[in-house]
């Protein structure tokens, strides 16, 4: 019975600190608002700080680019100052959901492409300079449709992948 009131006790205790906690909360303050793109619709998908203080910005964009949608890549400073901005793809439909600084200070997009591929998506990965100029892309995938949601490089130089791979129609987990 002792344990019970204990147990009680260290609940109703947390819940009132939580609840104290919240009432004298400040909201956060915005430190600054950008708008990057053109006359067309873009969308971030993934931010990530970079090494230099600044942020990478990754989505797409059909105002740039080759195809009807096109992987965005904005690189800003601290401030969000725009410092250039990249776009990858090809005929059709290119997305990043995950950009990720690697290493050597360059960048690795992973989302998917329908330009490379055959008729469904394939997980399409994109590594750029400190620039975002380009120095290889690779897709991944078979008959299914296959999207990478999330990318990280690994301790050797690699990179992991994450993202799902489904058969037309409903998606499967």
């Amino acid at each position: 019975m002792k344990n019970y009131y204990v147990k009680s006790f260290v609940v109703v205790f947390a819940f009132i600190m939580l609840k104290c906690a919240a009432a004298f909360a400040q909201p956060p303050d915005t430190l600054w608002t950008q708008v990057y793109g053109g006359s067309g619709a873009e969308t971030c998908f993934s931010v990530q700080q970079s090494a230099d203080g600044g942020y990478a910005l990754g989505g797409y964009t059909s105002s740039f680019g080759a195809g009807m949608s096109d992987i965005y890549l904005v690189k800003t400073d601290s401030l969000g100052i725009m410092e250039w901005d990249q776009t990858f793809g090809g005929w059709h439909w290119e997305q990043c959901y995950s950009v990720q600084q690697t290493n050597d200070g360059g960048y690795i997009l992973g989302g998917y492409s329908w330009s490379f591929g055959g008729l469904d998506p394939d997980f399409y990965l994109v590594k750029t300079d400190s620039l975002g100029n380009q120095e290889w892309d690779q897709t991944f995938g078979g008959e299914n449709q296959e999207v990478c949601y999330s990318v990280q490089q690994t301790a050797d130089g690699g990179y992991i992948l994450g993202g799902k791979s489904s058969p037309p129609g409903p998606y499967n987990i």
